[in-house]
């Protein structure tokens, strides 16, 4: 499943993935690679501002984020919430428009 961005100089793609270790979410950038072997990915809901450390992969466009990190970007989208990701140069707002039905259809579908 992806959240794709509308900006593929400065944005942030999101993918929520199912492999057989369970669900993961990764961020993708398109221009630049992010240098750092571990880096942290700002995540903004409604002004309160929280970081969360992220795991580059081979490559250095992709990220992976900590379960943390998932657990609370899947839950403010399901409760409708905007969120602004900030990865150094990078930054996306991730709005909810639709996000619960697809989400679900995805979760039943990947379950199976």
């Amino acid at each position: 499943m992806t959240l794709k961005t509308a900006n593929r100089i400065r944005g942030i793609e999101l993918k929520i993935v199912s492999t057989q270790s369970g669900q993961r979410c990764i961020v993708d950038v398109f221009s630049l690679p992010i240098l750092s072997d571990e880096t942290t990915i700002s995540c903004c809901v409604e002004k309160n501002s929280r970081t969360f450390d992220a795991k580059r992969l081979e490559g250095g466009q992709r990220l992976i984020l900590s379960k943390e990190a998932e657990d609370y970007l899947i839950t403010n989208l399901l409760n409708d919430k905007t969120i602004t990701l900030t990865l150094g140069r990078y930054r996306e707002e991730i709005i909810p428009n639709g996000f619960t039905k697809v989400y679900r259809t995805y979760t039943h579908n990947s379950s199976k």
